[in-house]
């Protein structure tokens, strides 16, 4: 494909030629170069406005800011393979931030707020299993608590942990939980094909869940999935306010009435 040409009365830039007799001249740049140049410009106004955004994150997030020369090292690094986190770097800044972030593979990804229907339901789901569970040997936990899929490398945080038993962690500082026994995930419109997907693939490799469960936000509808003796999962819905959902592995029961007390939903 030609080159456009210039505009006309409009004056192509100037560079400055030395000869090989030492006299110098001005010559125009052709246009193709000066293109390059127009294109290479941008990409560095590009990158300096994503290195801005990046570091106003780890300040909102409370993180430590990167000094001069880890900024340095960064800007190298963008001209070569990007660095991946191992699990110590990441859980070494998640217990210094605010935001929570997921990590796999080597790379870490914040997760999205959460909007108030969302809250009230994981609210009252946690409320309902923790009266039921009071005095037993099960242990119910909210979104803070991270749980880690050994077997994958995923460190994830579910909207509702149950474990029964001994729970195990990572380390000593408790907070990554190994063997949650059932699982909640309120689904947003962001998340929902991930949690029916992807994060359900990781679940599943986890020895110990024996139950999985999805909660819709706009309508009254609870997935409920069961791990079967030959490591099937076996799917039971519910999708009446006048339905209730059994959980055999916790021996507890979830009215859809109270899971979506408060929350304006659509009752068809």
């Amino acid at each position: 494909m030609p080159l456009p040409a210039l505009p006309a009365g409009q004056h192509c830039a100037l560079r400055t030629v030395r000869g090989r007799s030492g006299h110098v001249r001005r010559e125009g740049l052709p246009h193709r170069d000066r293109r390059h140049k127009a294109i290479a410009l941008a990409v560095q106004r590009a990158q300096e406005t994503w290195q801005a955004i990046l570091y106003a994150t780890w300040y909102l997030c409370g993180a430590e800011l990167p000094t001069r020369q880890t900024y340095v090292r960064e800007q190298r690094m963008s001209l070569q393979a990007q660095k991946r986190s191992t699990p110590e770097e990441y859980l070494a800044l998640e217990r210094q931030a605010q935001c929570k972030s997921e990590y796999y593979a080597g790379e870490v990804f914040a997760m999205a707020g959460a909007n108030r229907w969302h809250n009230l339901i994981v609210t009252n789901v946690l409320r309902e299993l923790s009266l039921q569970l009071k005095e037993r040997p099960c242990t119910t936990y909210p979104s803070d608590m991270r749980v880690k899929i050994s077997p994958t490398g995923l460190y994830t945080y579910p909207d509702v942990t149950v474990v029964c038993g001994e729970a195990q962690f990572e380390d000593t500082q408790q907070d990554t939980l190994l063997n949650p026994t059932l699982i909640v995930e309120v689904l947003s419109e962001s998340t929902e094909a991930y949690d029916r997907g992807g994060k359900f693939a990781h679940y599943r490799k986890l020895a110990s869940l024996m139950e999985y469960v999805l909660i819709a936000q706009t309508k009254p509808h609870i997935e409920h999935y069961i791990r079967q003796p030959d490591n099937r999962w076996l799917l039971e819905e519910a999708e009446s306010l006048h339905g209730t959902v059994h959980f055999p592995a916790i021996d507890c029961h979830l009215s859809l009435a109270e899971v979506y007390d408060k929350v304006d939903i659509v009752v068809e």
